[in-house]
């Protein structure tokens, strides 16, 4: 039997436009509790663990 890897849905990531709480990001779609803007998609960051691609020398 081939098994194969199916990549993990990722989970959604929102956030102010305005930054209000700085880089703070919410798990679904709503409002900023202190500017009462709607929060926007965001890509979600990659992890730094992985130092392919770059030297440091």
């Amino acid at each position: 039997m081939d098994l194969k890897a199916v990549p993990k849905p990722v989970a959604a990531i929102y956030q102010c436009p305005m930054k209000c709480e700085g880089d703070k990001t919410y798990n679904k779609a709503g409002k900023c509790p202190k500017c009462n803007m709607n929060l926007t998609k965001v890509q979600a960051k990659k992890s730094s663990d992985n130092h392919t691609g770059h030297n440091h020398n």
